[in-house]
């Protein structure tokens, strides 16, 4: 299964995010996105499949059983309860690899003294399963290409 970025931004590895439930791996192995910081950006589906759960700054996407996808929108975000966030989809809905999901402001979050760093975590997935197919420090367009997680027959 292909992930695709939901922000446009530079590409970081998940050791770079300032919150070690991430960057130690605890959630999951993945790649983090530092978004563009813009007014008002929006938040895309990783992958296809079915809204699992949805809060203002946070989603997953399940894909197939135990094959879940995790966006975290900046970090530490959930103390904003909210505020300056949009959520367009609701738990249950059906997406397509690069619905609108929700919206931010990196420039606000920032100016709260916030991580942008947006984590794409491969729930229930061991590291080795999972491949980057981009490097640190490359640009990425909403919709690129970031994670390769192959499927095993018994998932």
């Amino acid at each position: 299964m292909r992930i695709v970025s939901p922000v446009p931004g530079t590409a970081r590895a998940l050791g770079d995010v300032p919150d070690p439930m991430f960057s130690d791996y605890v959630v999951g192995p993945g790649v983090a996105v530092e978004p563009r910081h813009l007014a008002r950006m929006t938040v895309r589906a990783p992958c296809d499949g079915v809204v699992a759960s949805v809060q203002p700054h946070a989603f997953v996407v399940a894909a197939a059983p135990r094959t879940a996808v995790l966006v975290h929108v900046g970090t530490s975000t959930a103390r904003l309860a909210g505020r300056g966030f949009a959520v367009f989809v609701s738990a249950g809905a059906r997406v397509t690899a690069g619905d609108r999901m929700l919206s931010w402001s990196p420039v606000d979050v920032a100016a709260a003294g916030l991580s942008t760093l947006c984590p794409i975590i491969a729930l229930q997935a061991e590291e080795d399963q999972i491949r980057a197919l981009v490097a640190p420090g490359v640009e990425i367009e909403a919709g690129d290409p970031v994670l390769d997680w192959p499927q095993r027959p018994y998932d």
